[in-house]
């Protein structure tokens, strides 16, 4: 009797305790700002300028002078200073850009607001100060600034209509005029959206300032403040030290935190502070209410922020509506009142069997050769009857791959030969100097030569981006119209990325009279990084305060509109600024020493900047749902979108960007975020799992199934990047030492990429495969790299050798010859051949010794995955190696050397 009473016991128990928890939540609601069922106010949350303060306590708000003085200058005068003929872009039909812009504002900036997540309908309140003089309606303007480009992209500003005044005349209520379209891309018209909105006034007859009022913004995409609790929990996984906390909420208002009902470890110290203790109760943590707007669309989400000491982790408040959120490597777990406890929560998702992406890849079987590659990837979305066959001979490379899979070894030389051609835009640096980075490390050295010279000829130019100037960058930026790019020439820009290849051509080749002869023009451009990162918003008295401060300028990076620009601050423009600058001063230590101090004080500061901001970003980035079931960090492709990927920032260009490229250039080397960071492991992880969503292989399952393959394999042969070449995801892997996962990425997107004639296409050809009538030398570039760091790849002091050849590469009778390969040590070459039935795989090493690395590492894949037993080397027993890992490391050695692996 007493144990079949113990469940109604326990039920009403805690009936009662939600009773008593419920009776105090008013007292615990934040107070001061809102109230339960009112409009949310995005005001608190939002940059503020005020021309009564000398310092803005925020200086992002300084962005927005900027930017009015940008339009003002470049925006408003263009249909004056460019004829139609010239103003119309190019290519696509743009009306706002051939409309004249409203006359200048009069009177000055008194107020304004910026922020990130587009608003279409809204109102805005000007409240004016008690006691202070109002100036009369007449000399006050409201103006928004609605554009799909983002804060520094081309706008338009309208002014808003009169404002309604309330009685006592303080409160002026503005609204927006509703069914307003704007240019987007691609010819496309979208509603009018703004995240910046702006306040002029011009002085009294007596030349006095008004007052400055305080501004409000409400708009049906932020909704009503609706009341909610959320529940933290740690120290379930392991026995944490006594940390101490505190929260930050983003548009949402938190009440008093108290500890978790029993926990004796958590004392609070202040309304959203805490210090934890070890305890013996069954949960550790905390409770808090708060406010939040639910209807909120991406970027006005309600969030909170976990600190604990200097490691932030944000959630948005939204996703605890779709259940728990279990923050593994942080040790953390959020759940509303009630829900299950975290070790339960555990418990039932260890029993439940999801997997993340990267774990379902280790598990399925890599592909057994080329032909079924194609079979699997491609050739089955083609026409019944398509076939795949041998591409045309092709004249020798000069790094020679020989595999016993002919199709792999017709691959290498039908993409190493397609770089020897002609250039597809050829003159757009971002792309340009990746194919040419991949020539250097292959080998095609004097093909690359010429590109050099057509960037080094260039006067410098200001490409396409907030730059104070263009003296000593890379960049002949020939489609510059009145400061807008109206090509693409300019709007490609990475004078950081043709540094970098430029000078790793030195350093791989040795050549420092190629470098002395050009130093002039490289360290002109090196100055011109440092230039713009140290000198930009310089005039901003508390610049140390502002996030970006230290980074490159925002700049374009696309070409969907031109010339109505979509300047960022992207990632990858940094890394590759910062790694052009990080070699050059390594070369300058071998052929010009006495000047090399200054450029590696100055690539360390870079990287300091860099990090920190990378730092702040990924502690302000909402985490994201993995396919595992927990929640993982996340940072899209640059700063400031507040954890958004581009379709939910409305991002005009390849919004999936943050599926295959995104923040992953800063896992490369030299930026100093390690490619195993947790947060960047996170990233890749979250990205691929956007990338093959059950929403997009859904598709090709069913097409799969309908021609009888296995729809389960669909997710491993999906290939979804857009444009690979500008992709990093199989870079990453690779870096990370995730054989699988680079193999999956890599091979899927070539299948998708080539055609019929070994050549590779800019975009992917599924459902046809024909010769390749548009040879992209961006894609042959990225293919090429990665084929070749798949053999040799140069990791610090360190030469890796066949780090992620696929196992079917090894069955027994095969083997893998690579000859005259170029590396930053001095030409490598090797011989791998697989007598796996009688236990032995045998490599002949042919080790570079101009500059010997610290060690050599061998990967040997056995093709079943069996542990090596022994190692010996020239004959004698050799002890280092993982029979995990499959590696072999090598030190001390010069010239040839045999090794055999047994097994």
């Amino acid at each position: 009797m007493r144990e079949a009473l113990l469940p109604v016991l326990v039920v009403i128990a805690a009936s009662l305790v939600c009773s008593a928890r419920a009776a105090e939540r008013p007292t615990r609601l934040p107070t001061g700002i809102a109230l339960p069922g009112e409009a949310a106010d995005l005001a608190p949350w939002a940059y503020v300028w005020r021309a009564d303060r000398k310092v803005q306590p925020q200086p992002e708000a300084c962005f927005m002078p900027r930017r009015l003085e940008r339009l003002d200058r470049i925006y408003r005068t263009a249909a004056d200073v460019l004829p139609p003929d010239q103003l119309k872009s190019i290519y696509y039909d743009m009306p706002d850009l051939l409309k004249r812009l409203p006359q200048k504002p009069k009177g000055r900036l008194l107020t304004g607001l910026l922020w990130t997540g587009g608003l279409t309908d809204y109102r805005i309140e000007l409240r004016w100060p008690r006691g202070a003089k109002v100036p009369p309606p007449e000399r006050v303007g409201v103006r928004s600034y609605p554009t799909s480009y983002g804060w520094f992209g081309f706008t338009v500003d309208r002014v808003l209509g009169k404002p309604a005044i309330s009685e006592d005349g303080r409160v002026w209520t503005y609204r927006s005029t509703p069914g307003e379209l704007m240019d987007h891309a691609y010819n496309v018209r979208v509603p009018a959206a703004t995240e910046m909105i702006a306040v002029f006034c011009e002085p009294d007859e007596a030349g006095s300032n008004p007052p400055v009022p305080d501004v409000h913004l409400f708009s049906d995409n932020l909704g009503l403040w609706q009341q909610a609790e959320i529940e933290i929990e740690w120290g379930f996984d392991v026995a944490r030290r006594s940390v101490s906390g505190r929260l930050e909420p983003s548009v949402a208002q938190l009440g008093s935190i108290e500890p978790l009902a029993g926990d004796t470890g958590t004392t609070v110290t202040g309304r959203v502070r805490w210090r934890s203790e070890p305890a013996s109760s069954r949960r550790r943590g905390i409770s808090a209410p708060l406010l939040w707007a639910p209807n909120a669309r991406p970027g006005l989400d309600s969030r909170v922020t976990v600190w604990i000491g200097s490691d932030g982790v944000t959630i948005s408040v939204k996703d605890l509506e779709r259940g728990p959120m279990l923050l593994r490597r942080h040790g953390l777990y959020v759940v509303k009142p009630g829900g299950p406890t975290a070790r339960e929560f555990i418990r039932n998702l260890d029993a439940s069997g999801m997997k993340s992406v990267r774990q379902m890849t280790r598990e399925h079987r890599e592909p057994g050769s080329f032909d079924e590659l194609m079979r699997e990837a491609r050739l089955w979305t083609c026409p019944p009857g398509t076939e795949l066959k041998p591409f045309p001979k092709v004249p020798d490379p000069p790094m020679r791959v020989s595999l016993s899979d002919e199709g792999w070894t017709s691959a290498w030389r039908a993409a190493v030969d397609q770089l020897t051609g002609p250039h597809m835009w050829g003159g757009l640096a971002f792309e340009v100097a990746r194919v040419t980075r991949a020539m250097e490390y292959i080998g095609l050295h004097h093909k690359a030569a010429p590109v050099y010279k057509h960037f080094l000829d260039s006067p410098g130019a200001k490409p396409d981006g907030d730059y104070s100037d263009g003296n000593g960058a890379l960049e002949w930026a020939t489609s510059m119209r009145h400061d807008m790019g109206y090509s693409h020439d300019g709007t490609h820009a990475s004078t950081g990325r043709l540094l970098l290849s430029m000078v790793e051509r030195c350093l791989i080749l040795n050549d420092g009279e190629w470098f002395r002869r050009n130093l002039a023009r490289l360290q002109a451009a090196a100055d011109w990084i440092i230039r713009q990162r140290t000198t930009y918003m310089q005039d901003v008295p508390n610049r140390r305060k502002l996030l970006v401060a230290g980074l490159m300028p925002p700049c374009m990076l696309g070409d969907y509109a031109i010339p109505s620009c979509d300047w960022h601050w992207y990632y990858v423009d940094n890394v590759l600024a910062l790694q052009g600058l990080q070699r050059f001063a390594d070369a300058l230590a071998l052929w010009e020493p006495g000047t090399a101090p200054k450029y590696r004080r100055e690539a360390e500061a870079f990287r300091k900047d860099l990090k920190r901001v990378v730092d702040r970003e990924f502690a302000l980035s909402p985490v994201r749902l993995g396919r595992d079931g927990a929640y993982h960090s996340f940072l899209p492709r640059m700063a400031y979108a507040r954890g958004l990927i581009g379709p939910e920032l409305g991002a005009p260009q390849f919004p999936e960007c943050d599926w295959w490229m995104g923040a992953l250039p800063l896992a490369e080397p030299y930026t100093g975020i390690a490619p195993d960071d947790p947060r960047m492991v996170d990233t890749l992880d979250m990205m691929e799992e956007l990338g093959t969503s059950p929403e997009r292989v859904k598709p090709q399952e069913d097409a799969r199934s309908a021609k009888g393959l296995s729809a389960q394999d669909a997710f491993f042969w999906h290939s979804y990047s857009i444009l690979p070449k500008a992709s990093h995801t199989a870079n990453v892997y690779l870096m990370q030492d995730d054989v699988p996962g680079f193999l999956r990425f890599w091979i899927n997107q070539y299948a998708a990429m080539v055609g019929a004639d070994g050549k590779l296409w800019e975009h992917a050809h599924l459902g046809g495969f024909d010769p390749c009538a548009a040879p992209d030398n961006g894609t042959a570039g990225w293919f090429v790299e990665n084929f070749r760091n798949m053999l040799v790849m140069e990791d610090g002091t360190s030469l890796w050798i066949a780090r992620a050849t696929p196992r079917a590469w090894l069955e027994h009778g095969k083997s893998i010859e690579v000859s005259d390969a170029p590396t930053l040590f001095g030409p490598l070459g090797y011989t791998i051949e697989s007598q796996a039935h009688a236990g032995t795989i045998t490599a002949k090493l042919d080790l570079p010794d101009r500059n010997p690395p610290a060690k050599v590492i061998l990967r040997l894949r056995h093709p079943d995955g069996a542990p090596m037993r022994a190692v010996t080397v020239n004959g004698k027993p050799w002890r280092k190696f993982d029979s995990v890992k499959e590696t072999i490391t090598l030190t001390g050695l010069r010239g040839q050397a045999e090794v055999v692996a047994t097994y």
